[in-house]
């Protein structure tokens, strides 16, 4: 570990005002236990109005998550959290998750990692549907069909996979 990596760690606030390390610390404490990623607002909102004009870079406790795009903010997670999308996706794909409640889900993972995770909503891999539930952007949803055209077309099932084989 680097030197200053180190100082970092014993003081991450070292070098700047005692009220602004007092401002950064109580951001890092209320975000610390949130389960989505944050942008710099959300992040620094209080800080910027007490005057301080500096943007999470200067708290080695501020990590990139995402770069975004012209569309949304840039997104930023604690270096204690982990994003957790590749997982989530990995999940779904697998059917090990249904895509329901998401704060769960990220519970579930933290015990089976032993790290903290976080949800970025906004990444372009994953939807969610306007029930709520998650799932891979690229898949093809389901389409709810009339009770009588549903049985029409289950009739022609084994006609079809008849004329496959």
């Amino acid at each position: 570990m680097s030197e200053l990596h180190a100082a970092a760690q014993a003081s991450p606030t070292s070098g700047v005002s005692p009220e602004l390390a007092r401002l950064l610390d109580a951001a890092v404490a209320r975000l610390s236990l949130r389960r989505r990623t944050f942008t710099d607002r959300e992040a620094l909102a209080d800080i910027w109005s007490a005057g301080f004009d500096v943007g999470p870079q200067i708290d080695p406790r501020f990590t990139l998550a995402d770069e975004t795009d012209a569309a949304h903010p840039r997104q930023w997670r604690l270096m204690t959290q982990t994003v957790a999308n590749n997982r989530l996706l990995d999940a779904l794909n697998a059917g090990q998750w249904d895509g329901h409640n998401v704060d769960n889900e990220l519970i579930r993972l933290d015990a089976a990692d032993g790290v903290f995770y976080v949800f970025y909503p906004d990444n372009s891999r994953l939807t969610q549907r306007p029930n709520g539930v998650w799932e891979p952007a690229d898949r093809e949803p389901d389409v709810a069909l009339p009770p009588a055209t549903q049985a029409e077309l289950d009739a022609l099932g084994p006609a079809l996979l008849d004329r496959m084989a």
